[in-house]
């Protein structure tokens, strides 16, 4: 037989000092019968606010300089959580916005040989070598698989906004729009002394 579960056990783990935590729901008192079962809303809320009060505390913890990886691996860190075939390149994308791109054998890459001769504005092969990555990382669905491509049949319009990555807008890719995570992954990669 099961002893009794003393219900002061858990007084010393009652958070006092961040009262903006969602409290847990009472159970103790419930019999099974009379447990609900919450709807999505619910869950998705209390979800919400878990992860509010979670970033609340922590964000002060952290330094200026560390605040946006964080919340950018906080955030690949909740789409893994979601297992979706849909999400995939999306969660791709976070980790390198995050990390950067692994460091792979050039002869690992099976790409055309058209696309090995850098255009003469990028001045780090390794750069170039990054951005034909892409094309091996991601499916032909994504946008970021094209993006070597994109940049030798647009070579002017590329050049004109890397020479100013402020002001100019990045070029679009056969006529469909960058994500904003794609945009700032490119200039991640492209001009990363601009990247934030």
């Amino acid at each position: 037989k099961k002893p009794p579960e003393d219900k002061n056990l858990w007084k010393d783990v009652e958070d006092t000092k961040y009262p903006q935590l969602p409290s847990l729901i009472e159970t103790n008192e419930l019999k099974k019968e009379e447990l609900a079962t919450p709807d999505q809303k619910q869950i998705d809320d209390n979800l919400k606010k878990i992860i509010q009060s979670f970033i609340k505390i922590i964000l002060p913890q952290l330094s200026i300089d560390d605040r946006l990886e964080f919340l950018i691996l906080l955030q690949l860190l909740l789409k893994t959580a979601v297992e979706s075939s849909d999400e995939k390149s999306e969660i791709l994308q976070l980790e390198l916005l995050a990390t950067g791109l692994p460091r792979v054998d050039i002869q690992s890459l099976s790409y055309p040989s058209t696309l090995t001769k850098k255009p003469i504005w990028i001045q780090s092969d390794l750069i170039w070598f990054d951005i034909v990555s892409l094309s091996n990382l991601f499916s032909q669905d994504d946008q970021l698989h094209h993006l070597s491509e994109s940049i030798l049949k647009n070579d002017q319009q590329w050049k004109t906004w890397y020479d100013n990555p402020q002001l100019n807008s990045v070029p679009n890719l056969n006529n469909q729009q960058f994500s904003q995570i794609e945009k700032l992954l490119i200039i991640r990669l492209l001009c990363p002394e601009h990247f934030i």
